[in-house]
């Protein structure tokens, strides 16, 4: 154990620590259920799931774009949407948005417990419990990366039994492995974090400490690597993770691969706040942080500042250091002393109280319920507000099937929704297109060259979002073109369609009988 326990809690009463330690599970639980189902990165999983369960296979080439059509592909997630479709077909979409929040519950649990090893005061828990739930919170929307914060947090707890003297715990990481390795890419984070404390035990071992605990560690570690051979590709799901974290369309436009700015407040409140609160903590506090926790808080804050998704690892590594300094502050162990305990009446109505709220606040978020309320403060539905459901309606009513260009932002819900009578231009899965699709996608929506692109790619549709505002130099352009007419609109999305007259058959979607069919 890297500290004893901090033993600066026992003036509490009960229900008072009860309130204390619950409140970062409570704020987590209603995020977590009023959180909507975005639009990137969730449909396509859920539609690969459906087809994964219906073909009995797994696909091996893209089959949902027209740009990347053939284009080799591991469905690396394939297990994670399996999941998500089962539970899907059984509980609709409001089922995967507490699955979410489950999921995000187990994770604070799992760190919570981490620092409840050494410290026992429950208002620095529930601190340290707030730093990990503010990242948590932001990454709280549904998607396969979702189930990686709560494996790594597994990890995280065995290795740091693991530290303690306890290598037994590390029985349960080579199964974690293999499942996760089926889950999400980032399973190779777990081994690098077991790598890591392998490595510092056995050239930095604690006083006292067997060389065999170190050796034991090290065979374990190398059972977790072969673990993660217990998937459909071999030694290939390395290749797929180098191939995915070094694509160049990812690295020059997926914005939550670019390295975070300061001068943006949800990275302040991501990265960098965080990150200066840890540091200034270290300094502060009485308790000499570790060598262990100094290098994992630097390495993972340098991850961090590598790319915005990187964020969250560094707030799950850090909470537990946070507990423990914060701690050993004096005058955090002297709030609250001298206090009078308020009396077992007025306890026990205070729990009564407490209950009921938290209760019927919790339904009043779950998905089933609060969009039936019709209060924007809550939201009116699990659905992301951009998400365009009657424009995609009109698109499948009218069987429209010609190659249809759109923003990034639709992609993952028309691979849903349409595939496949319409597939995709460009969608979440970046790292499928070559980069000239995505320079050529870029520039189309700055109204650079996109006749041109439209030409090539033999575009008959265009869908365009009036939320984003990097579609309105397209639309502007295009509602001045006599080759482009607007066949429909709504608050949220227009559709054109190219003009009879412009060199190809078009399917009038006034006239949905026809049986022209557009050219591909």
């Amino acid at each position: 154990m890297n500290s004893p326990a901090i033993q600066n809690g026992g003036h509490e009463p009960r229900a008072l620590r009860r309130i204390w330690l619950s409140l970062p599970f409570v704020f987590l639980l209603w995020r977590g259920l009023n959180t909507p189902l975005l639009l990137y990165d969730f449909w396509w999983h859920l539609k690969l799931g459906e087809l994964i369960l219906a073909t009995r296979s797994i696909p091996s080439v893209d089959l949902f774009s027209f740009t990347a059509e053939g284009t080799p592909f591991i469905a690396q997630s394939w297990l994670a949407e399996i999941m998500i479709y089962v539970i899907y077909s059984s509980a609709g979409l409001p089922g995967l948005v507490v699955l979410a929040t489950m999921i995000l519950l187990l994770t604070l649990f799992v760190i919570h417990s981490i620092a409840a090893r050494s410290v026992s005061d429950a208002r620095v828990l529930a601190v340290a419990d707030l730093f990990a739930v503010v990242a948590l919170m932001l990454c709280s929307n549904l998607r396969t990366q979702l189930a990686s914060f709560l494996f790594f947090a597994v990890v995280y707890l065995a290795l740091e039994e693991f530290r303690a003297g306890r290598w037994k715990k590390l029985l349960i990481v080579p199964p974690v492995m293999a499942l996760w390795v089926n889950i999400h890419g980032a399973f190779v984070l777990g081994l690098a974090l077991f790598g890591f404390y392998v490595i510092f035990e056995s050239v930095w071992p604690r006083e006292g400490r067997r060389r065999g605990v170190a050796v034991k560690g090290a065979m374990l570690l190398a059972a977790s690597t072969v673990a993660t051979l217990a998937n459909p590709w071999g030694w290939r799901i390395y290749e797929y993770v180098a191939e995915v974290s070094g694509s160049a369309a990812i690295r020059a436009y997926a914005i939550e691969w670019q390295p975070p700015r300061i001068d943006e407040l949800e990275m302040i409140i991501a990265v960098f706040a965080p990150a200066a609160l840890v540091i200034l903590l270290m300094f502060l506090s009485r308790r000499r942080p570790s060598a262990v926790e100094i290098l994992l808080v630097a390495g993972f804050l340098a991850f961090a500042l590598l790319s915005r998704r990187n964020a969250i690892w560094f707030s799950l590594i850090a909470a537990p250091i946070v507990a423990r300094q914060l701690g050993a502050m004096e005058w955090v162990k002297s709030l609250g002393a001298g206090t009078r305990a308020p009396s077992p009446a007025f306890r026990r109505a205070l729990n009564g109280a407490i209950v009921v709220v938290l209760a019927v606040l919790s339904i009043l978020f779950t998905p089933w319920v609060y969009p039936r309320l019709g209060i924007d403060a809550v939201g009116r539905s699990i659905l992301d507000r951009k998400t365009p459901v009657k424009a995609i309606d009109f698109i499948e009513e009218k069987k429209l099937t010609g190659r249809m260009f759109h923003p990034q932002l639709y992609g993952d819900y028309i691979i849903w929704r349409l595939w496949p009578q319409q597939k995709t231009f460009i969608d979440g899965r970046i790292h499928l297109f070559p980069i000239e699709v995505a320079d050529g996608y870029v520039r189309a929506m700055n109204g650079i060259e996109w006749e041109e692109l439209f030409r090539q790619w033999q575009i008959r549709y265009v869908l365009l979002s009036r939320d984003e505002p990097d579609s309105q130099i397209l639309i502007d352009e295009i509602e001045t073109s006599a080759r482009w007419t607007r066949i429909y609109s709504d608050e949220r999305s227009l559709l054109f369609a190219a003009s009879p007259d412009d060199g190809a058959r078009f399917v009038d979607p006034a006239r949905p009988k026809t049986t022209a069919t557009p050219s591909r």
